[in-house]
């Protein structure tokens, strides 16, 4: 009876502490995250400010886009 209690108390203190530890590593990226998408909440790309960074996202934004027309144009 004893060692059905240790084991309970000893798993929750366990998953605990995992889940504290993990929350600790990925609790910075996923708050980084959020911060540089409200910073740049109507541009494509997230911190960076720079206009040559928007021009390269904007250009491959165009290009997917030709891309999937060609394939839509081709296949009906």
């Amino acid at each position: 009876m004893f060692s059905i209690y240790f084991s309970v108390i000893l798993s929750v203190i366990l998953s605990v502490i995992l889940s504290v530890i993990l929350s600790l590593i990925f609790l910075p990226f996923s708050f980084s995250f959020f911060l540089s998408f409200f910073a740049h909440k109507e541009r494509p790309y997230f911190a960076t400010g720079s206009i040559k960074a928007k021009n390269k996202v904007e250009n491959r934004q165009k290009t997917k886009q030709k891309n999937i027309l060609k394939i839509f144009t081709f296949l009906f």
